[in-house]
Formats: structure tokens, sequence, C-alpha cells
């Protein structure tokens, strides 16, 4: 899950909760990362860069609109890692691990890159620990 643990240069780190439409067929977890997508939030992918949290948990169909906020670049999130933690170094992007659900709520390893740049890997050394991270718009590493 992307927990927010700052927001850098910000006298809060409170960000604007903000309704988002519902897109058919998606539920929605708290802290999971989506992608804007035609004016409605949709699953995120593993490499596309997410641009809103969830900060609440929703059924499809159950209301039309989701209550999130917009990822910002001077944002850090807690993530938990998957995959080969030796794959991991801090500077480099990583892919999204997508639940099967089409929510994001952690990186994977993976050798093509991502959309998400860790800051600080946190004494991460097994699946699951956490790292600081943020999402970015840099090229793949």
């Amino acid at each position: 899950m992307f927990k927010l643990i700052k927001i850098e240069g910000s006298g809060s780190n409170q960000p604007e909760p903000i309704r988002m439409k519902c897109c058919d067929g998606v539920n929605y977890k708290t802290n999971h990362a989506y992608k804007l997508c035609d004016g409605s939030l949709a699953e995120a992918e593993d490499v596309a860069a997410p641009t809103h949290i969830a900060i609440e948990t929703l059924k499809a169909g159950e209301k039309s609109t989701v209550l999130a906020f917009r990822i910002q670049d001077n944002m850090v999130f807690e993530a938990p890692v998957y995959g080969n933690i030796n794959n991991f170094y801090v500077g480099c992007n990583y892919t999204l691990q997508v639940d099967s659900e089409g929510g994001a709520y952690g990186l994977y390893s993976s050798v093509n890159g991502g959309s998400v740049k860790i800051d600080d890997l946190n004494g991460a050394k097994q699946d699951g620990d956490k790292v600081y991270c943020r999402v970015t718009t840099e090229p793949n590493y």
C-alpha cells in the first residue's frame, strides 16, 4: 500500500481529497494507486505512472465516485517491495505490484524499470518490507 509519508516543501502532510469518477468494474482499495483514464480512475498498470491514491474502499458499482488524492512530485510514499530484494537500488525506477483487482499496492523488481523511484531502501531485506519512494515521470532505469 502506498502510505503517504510526507509532502516536501508543504506546510501540511494532508493532500486535498477529491471525488473522482469510478471506472466500470473496478474495485477500489484504500492506499492503492490508480491512474486517470478518460476522466475516471482506472486500474493501474505495472509500468505506467499512477496518478491518484484511493482513500476509501469501494466495490465495483457501489458508488459513482471514489475519494482519492492526486499524486504530486513532492510526495514521498512508504510502499512494500516484492521480488528479488537484491535488485532494488536507491535512485532507480521500478514497476508497480498490482493486485488481481487492478490496484497497485507496492513495487516489483523488474529489469524494465517503471514509474516509481526509490528514495531510501529503509533497511528492506525481504518481500513485503517497506521502502520510501516517489512517483516519477523521468525515464526508466
